[in-house]
């Protein structure tokens, strides 16, 4: 039995394996490019960045040694403008806005929330007869406005530190009840959140 002899190839035709071969590894060789180039320039971010920072800081180091330098004019300064605002009563003040004691219902984990605090409000000095005036015609509504607000917050807002939202939505509500801008800031004392 003769065997038969695979048959050759065109004269013109390349061997296919050698082709696959090139072709891998170009592609390995794109890739890896690519992927040293991502990380030379984060490597580039990374040093513009921390350059950066690096000359902030040295620029306040340098501010704050000019400022100690004069620190001792500017609290005689300071000092002086305090007891000028005291004296014309343009300072800011702390009026009490109440002590809350509330419950709000948390439906997603099925929660309650147990929230105390006292409520300040700041205004200017010089506002504090009108502030007087608007804040007993408005009380009731004032109130509910700080209830409403707090049972609507979610546990994020009420967890946070500095209750930034919170002070916000009743620093806004509160002045339109009033009907003018007479607040400058809310300031919790107290505050206190206990989930049962």
């Amino acid at each position: 039995m003769p065997t038969q002899a695979a048959p050759a190839p065109p004269p013109g035709a390349a061997p296919d394996a050698p082709t696959e071969k090139k072709s891998g590894w170009f592609w390995k060789l794109i890739v890896l490019g690519l992927i040293a180039a991502v990380i030379g320039a984060e490597c580039l971010f990374a040093y513009v960045y921390v350059s950066v920072a690096t000359e902030k800081a040295a620029a306040g180091e340098s501010g704050a040694a000019k400022r100690s330098a004069s620190g001792e004019a500017d609290e005689t300064a300071k000092d002086g403008e305090s007891e000028k605002d005291a004296a014309s009563g343009e300072g800011e003040r702390e009026i009490d806005l109440g002590e809350f004691s509330l419950t709000a219902f948390q439906p997603a984990s099925n929660t309650t929330l147990l929230i105390d605090f006292h409520l300040y409000g700041t205004i200017m000095g010089k506002e504090e007869q009108g502030f007087a005036e608007h804040y007993d015609s408005n009380k009731h509504r004032i109130r509910d406005q700080v209830i409403t607000t707090i049972r609507s917050a979610e546990l994020a807002d009420l967890t946070d530190p500095g209750l930034g939202l919170i002070k916000r939505q009743i620093l806004e509500k509160t002045n339109r009840a009033l009907g003018k801008p007479l607040l400058q800031g809310i300031v919790f004392s107290d505050f206190l959140v206990v989930e049962q």
